[in-house]
């Protein structure tokens, strides 16, 4: 299990069943991640403030779970499905709070050779307050017959009723939002052996 703070690394190889975060604030980067043949591998992306192109390249067999969240961000993600029986999850988390913007791309291109190959995409926004902007934009291509593939977008708000409830429960009104928000987070922690000091370094991810 690996945290990686700005890596200025452009290439990086997951090998199997390895698991890796990284975090980049506050940068404009472009990372290319391999993973090697019938590799089993995680990898979860963190951003603040920050611009991250991201291509994703599976090799024959490799079993992929990528995750990211993104806060007052833009984050681009193309996958590339060019050899068989690969599977892909895709799974982007914004937080749109007052005044920030979130721009989100993500793509899956499967080439036309290739047999036996997954793909499932999903981007998801949740909204604090008033949203600035937001931009989403999931992308399927699919030039093979022998796929399993799905996209999809999502724009949550948080629940007014939650919050009122939980501010007669005598919790505060930024306390309450920011659990409401860890539940979103922790959709992509609990992928990964964290321990209580690594997590409270994504506290402010948190509005």
């Amino acid at each position: 299990m690996q945290i990686g703070y700005n890596p200025s690394t452009t290439t990086s190889i997951l090998r199997d069943k390895e698991k890796q975060i990284d975090v980049f604030q506050g940068v404009n980067h472009h990372l290319t991640l391999h993973f090697p043949e019938n590799a089993v591998g995680t990898y979860a992306v963190f951003l603040d403030y920050a611009q991250l192109s991201l291509t994703v390249v599976p090799a024959a067999g490799a079993k992929v779970e990528l995750f990211a969240f993104v806060v007052a961000s833009s984050l681009q993600v193309a996958t590339k499905l060019q050899a068989s029986h690969t599977s892909v999850n895709v799974h982007l988390i914004g937080l749109q709070y007052e005044g920030a913007s979130v721009q989100m791309q993500g793509s899956i291109d499967i080439a036309p050779w290739v047999e036996k190959v997954a793909g499932q995409l999903l981007e998801e926004v949740i909204v604090v307050g008033n949203a600035k902007h937001t931009f989403l934009q999931p992308l399927l291509k699919v030039a093979s017959p022998d796929v399993q593939a799905s996209h999809g977008a999502r724009i949550h708000k948080l629940s007014s009723e939650q919050l009122f409830y939980m501010q007669s429960k005598g919790i505060a009104l930024s306390s309450a939002i920011q659990m409401l928000t860890w539940a979103y987070m922790e959709q992509i922690l609990g992928h990964f052996e964290l321990t209580n000091e690594e997590r409270k370094k994504f506290d402010e991810f948190l509005p």
